[in-house]
């Protein structure tokens, strides 16, 4: 599944997010995704539903170098300093998504 939601190198295709009104049944399971897999699908798919070019959200957030920031919408595991400094800038992003936490 995973290799599924990784997109192509170089690839300017933008995996939907799953329509949250369709729920689990017996056709339909919910999985957790990897982290690293999740964040970066979920981060850009923000940054576009808000308008934002990669440059202006790395302007948002503070970074100096734009090389920075495209990292991060790539597959990878940020820094705990860089998710803070992230949900500081929007503080409306959906951090909870990003990970499976299962109490």
């Amino acid at each position: 599944m995973q290799l599924y939601l990784d997109e192509p190198q170089g690839s300017n295709v933008t995996f939907p997010l799953p329509d949250e009104s369709i729920g689990e049944s017996d056709f339909i399971v919910s999985i957790s995704v990897d982290s690293r897999i999740a964040f970066p699908i979920i981060m850009k798919n923000f940054r576009l539903q808000k308008k934002l070019t990669q440059k202006e959200a790395q302007r948002t957030i503070g970074f100096t170098s734009q090389n920075s920031y495209v990292r991060l919408e790539n597959p990878g595991n940020p820094g705990l300093e860089t998710l803070d400094k992230f949900v500081k800038a929007f503080p409306d992003f959906p951090i909870d998504k990003c990970f499976s936490i299962s109490v």
